[in-house]
């Protein structure tokens, strides 16, 4: 590598470092400020705001990192329009190609590191995944035929119903005639096991008590009460994956996310070479400094575009609206179409 590349090389690299540090810190300041109250109300509130944004970084770094490089590119091609090193460069026959390749050498492991920390840092933050609060369903109301189920709590990860009861009914005369509840209920692979089982049974126009500690049931006596649980496809490794879609495929309608997500991880290794084709010509344009601040805010704009279209495509693709390919891939060829069309006109 000459001494210009690596002159090139050097400002683009201190420039992105910059950008992501500071966009980091940036949303970082902003989940305080909206947390603000939660803060600081207790030590074991700050411990658990503390935890929380430490794994919120690899979000925010998967986030950022297309929007980041793309202004790293507009700022140092900007800075060296600015002062002139641009044109001699390439008076000393360095063309636009040339010029970015040093740019696109650092790419590479820059990609490499994205993808670890969306497919590796993210789950090694979060050793539980992500179970939690959210995967519970509460104080759920089913009705099956002249049957009426309450289940206070629905765990779909572990497959189990805590606090439930049945409502069975008499249509004439039409009132209840059965109500069964039970504390815990646990679904095996072909029964249900329910722990401490109580039945009210209406019989002679007085109610009877009964009560087992225990008590089995065949799965199609009982209603299924689990949603169908999504494995986090989007951090998951991309040999993992590849496997779940094969074990996955032809059996269930989830398929179509899991493959989403598979073109996803690849379109996001060639995002960040996506942005060279859009923040060379646009960092090129004119040399005057308040045209450049001007293209640093066309920059930041463009990049949350990007972020944005991503996320709708990606949501169109999993809903089997457009196709796995084009959802995950979409952004990425406009954008590149966008920045041939800049290199043309810059020409």
């Amino acid at each position: 590598m000459s001494i210009l590349s690596w002159y090139v090389a050097r400002d683009f690299l201190r420039y992105l470092f910059l950008c992501l540090l500071s966009m980091v810190l940036l949303l970082l300041i902003a989940n305080i400020f909206g947390n603000i109250e939660s803060v600081f109300a207790g030590w074991r509130e700050f411990r658990e705001f503390l935890d929380t944004t430490v794994q919120s970084v690899p979000t925010i770094l998967e986030i950022v990192l297309p929007m980041s490089v793309l202004l790293a590119i507009v700022m140092t091609f900007t800075g060296l329009n600015r002062t002139s090193e641009l044109l001699a460069m390439k008076c000393a026959g360095l063309g636009t190609f040339k010029l970015t390749l040093p740019i696109l050498a650092i790419l590479v492991p820059v990609a490499g590191l994205g993808y670890l920390n969306q497919n590796y840092l993210y789950n090694a933050l979060r050793p539980e995944g992500n179970r939690g609060k959210e995967q519970l369903e509460r104080n759920e109301w089913r009705s099956e035929g002249k049957n009426i189920y309450y289940f206070r709590t629905i765990d779909s990860r572990k497959q189990k119903v805590q606090h439930g009861f049945v409502f069975r009914w008499r249509s004439q005369p039409f009132r209840i005639s059965e109500i069964v509840s039970f504390r815990v209920a646990h679904r095996a692979s072909d029964e249900w096991n329910f722990r401490q089982v109580t039945t009210r049974r209406q019989e002679a126009g007085s109610w009877n008590f009964e009560r087992v500690p225990r008590l089995k049931v065949p799965a199609s006596e009982f209603p299924d009460v689990f949603q169908p649980f999504e494995l986090d496809a989007r951090h998951m490794p991309l040999f993992d994956l590849s496997r779940q879609i094969r074990q996955l495929e032809n059996r269930s309608s989830l398929v179509v996310i899991y493959i989403v997500e598979w073109y996803q991880k690849t379109a996001a290794l060639f995002a960040p070479f996506v942005m060279v084709l859009v923040g060379v010509p646009l960092s090129q344009s004119h040399a005057r400094r308040t045209r450049a601040a001007g293209e640093i805010v066309v920059t930041i704009f463009g990049g949350m575009i990007f972020w944005i279209g991503n996320e709708i495509f990606l949501v169109l693709g999993k809903g089997g609206v457009i196709h796995p390919f084009i959802s995950a891939w979409g952004v990425n060829i406009l954008f590149a179409l966008l920045g041939l069309a800049l290199m043309r006109r810059a020409r």
